[in-house]
């Protein structure tokens, strides 16, 4: 036991000194709330409560635990409380007077920019509390890039808009400096920026829709949109469209990225321009599968055979139908196209005349002729013949 100590409900009756220099330093732009908790613990600092804790400074004051630890957390970052403790917290106060004569000597970003801070604080409000490292990341853009003090409040104000608070500042790394680059030092150049950052960020947003993902954007994926729409030159709507053909495998900015590669070495620049590949591809795929090729992906030689066919005038049905009748013998492209430079000779170019063509050839060999009488054989046809059944004779031949 102490030997000196303050009589019981001493505190009741005493005072606790407060600082002009807090009222109007920071009281008046704290929240009201974070300003009761300063009050209260200043006071147990007089008057130590041995049982008292967050739980109990939250009861005592009729606030959220939660409420009590932000108010902690600010008073922290303007550095008038300094945690000593996490388990269980504990902090002490620092006296107003030597903190301003330690910021007087120091050159400490929290000190410098202190009327930027409360700005920057003021964006987020009570939804969230900055904590130190978010306000030392934004000094590297206001110190390593350069970007004035108001540049960087509308930058975050632009991407609070369509992120909401809860961001991460690392993410806007990329988004600072490129800022930096374009030599964004005015109101107006960062209004102009802003709308076209955000307009880039909700343009990703309607990617991900498309994909059927719903988490915030991601630095990876925010990189591939720039290199999509900057670097190859797509824009919105054929990345949409692309994502369609992501149906077939994982839909991720990944995925996409390989379909739009193909498209850009395909030389394919617009929406109608994809659908119309996606379309002859589906063509391929079904012929191939017609042939009995089923799990076969196209290739530039085939889409150029099937592209030859239709330039000769043959309809697409009559391609399928020839197709069919391949696949009888092992479904080889190059029987297919023996069979219809065939029935191009025969003119046979519509389904009608196809059909009519191979009836006129299956009736050769499926004909009923009325018996002649055997001729008579010379001396050099009398050996022994073999006789064939239909099916194998029509193995003897071609497809046609």
């Amino acid at each position: 036991m102490p030997l000196f100590g303050f009589a019981d409900r001493f505190a009741m009756f005493d005072t606790t000194p407060v600082e002009n220099l807090f009222i109007q330093e920071y009281m008046l732009r704290a929240d009201g709330d974070f300003v009761k908790v300063y009050l209260y613990g200043l006071m147990q600092c007089y008057h130590p409560v041995e049982s008292a804790s967050l739980a109990t400074i939250a009861r005592d004051l009729d606030l959220d635990q939660a409420r009590v630890e932000n108010a902690f957390s600010y008073w922290e970052r303007m550095d008038l409380v300094r945690r000593t403790a996490d388990n269980p917290p504990s902090y002490v106060f620092q006296n107003l007077k030597q903190l301003q004569l330690m910021r007087a000597q120091d050159d400490d970003g929290l000190y410098r920019y202190a009327d930027f801070n409360n700005s920057l604080q003021a964006q987020f409000g009570s939804e969230r509390l900055l904590h130190r490292q978010d306000f030392e990341r934004v000094y590297d853009w206001l110190e390593g890039l350069g970007l004035p003090e108001e540049v960087v409040l509308m930058l975050v104000s632009a991407q609070i808009k369509v992120r909401g608070k809860k961001f991460q500042f690392k993410s806007l790394d990329k988004l600072a400096r490129e800022w930096a680059e374009a030599g964004v030092r005015t109101i107006a150049d960062a209004e102009a920026m802003s709308h076209t950052s955000s307009e880039k960020y909700l343009q990703i947003k309607q990617v991900y829709k498309k994909l059927g993902k719903r988490h915030s954007v991601s630095e990876p994926d925010e990189a591939l949109y720039h290199k999509w729409t900057e670097a190859w030159g797509f824009d919105l709507q054929t990345i949409l469209s692309a994502c369609e053909e992501t149906t077939k495998g994982v839909p991720t900015f990944g995925y996409l990225d390989g379909i739009l590669e193909r498209m850009r070495g395909e030389g394919l620049r617009d929406a109608g321009a994809l659908r119309e590949s996606l379309r002859r591809d589906a063509d391929v795929k079904a012929l191939l599968r017609q042939l009995g090729m089923r799990g076969t992906s196209p290739t530039n030689d085939s889409q150029s055979l099937l592209d030859g066919f239709i330039a000769d005038g043959f309809a697409r049905e009559t391609i399928a139908l020839a197709a069919s009748r391949v696949a009888r013998k092992g479904g080889k492209l190059d029987a297919l196209q023996k069979t219809l430079a065939i029935w191009k000779a025969e003119g046979a170019f519509t389904l009608d005349a196809a059909e009519k063509y191979l009836h006129k050839i299956d009736a050769q060999y499926t004909g009923q002729t009325t018996p002649k009488r055997p001729a008579k054989l010379l001396p050099a046809q009398q050996y022994t013949q073999r006789e064939y059944s239909r099916e194998e004779l029509m193995k003897l031949v071609e497809v046609i």
